[in-house]
């Protein structure tokens, strides 16, 4: 097994079957064949705990297309999570995640700051959607997020309209 130059914790095989750890879990993927021997491998110097075919990772729902060859993640579940925790789950949807109009800036000592610990973690959360499976958030997550230290309502505002976005795409797939 070679590790892969991009990414820590993924490994391929010379036929292409591919190992992803994360912490304490494992997923195989490749044929039936190369699974079974990658599991077989493993199970000689692990203790290991076969789930079979995984519908969740990571927070993540893994939809299967048997007959048209084709997998789709989706984050659904977790995005009503997220929402539900910052009170946005019955907020009107938008269709951007960010207003073209407004250009965000650093707040100045006479702005309303906002609650820094709940932006940090909305930001976090956000952040997380758009690594994994909505990256269609990631520009406007990574251009709110460096107003972390010092948020302004403004700010906020914008992580809502981000949220709101979410509201509206969550059943989103890749």
């Amino acid at each position: 097994m070679e590790s892969s130059k991009y990414e820590a914790g993924i490994y391929r095989t010379g036929s292409g079957a591919t190992l992803i750890v994360w912490v304490d879990h494992m997923l195989l993927i490749g044929s039936q064949v190369e699974v079974t021997c990658m599991k077989s491998s493993i199970s000689k110097r692990f203790k290991i705990k076969d789930l079979r075919n995984i519908e969740f990772v990571l927070s993540m729902l893994l939809e299967r297309d048997w007959h048209m060859r084709r997998s789709y993640l989706s984050q659904g579940g977790y995005i009503k999570n997220v929402l539900t925790r910052f009170k946005m789950q019955n907020s009107k949807g938008c269709p951007t995640p960010m207003d073209p109009k407004r250009k965000l800036r650093n707040r100045l000592a006479e702005e309303e700051a906002t609650e820094k610990h709940q932006y940090q973690e909305a930001v976090g959360c956000r952040t997380y959607a758009a690594i994994t499976a909505q990256p269609n958030i990631a520009y406007p997550s990574a251009l709110v997020g460096r107003f972390s230290a010092h948020p302004a309502t403004a700010h906020w505002a914008a992580v809502k309209r981000i949220l709101r976005y979410l509201r509206e795409t969550q059943e989103l797939r890749l």
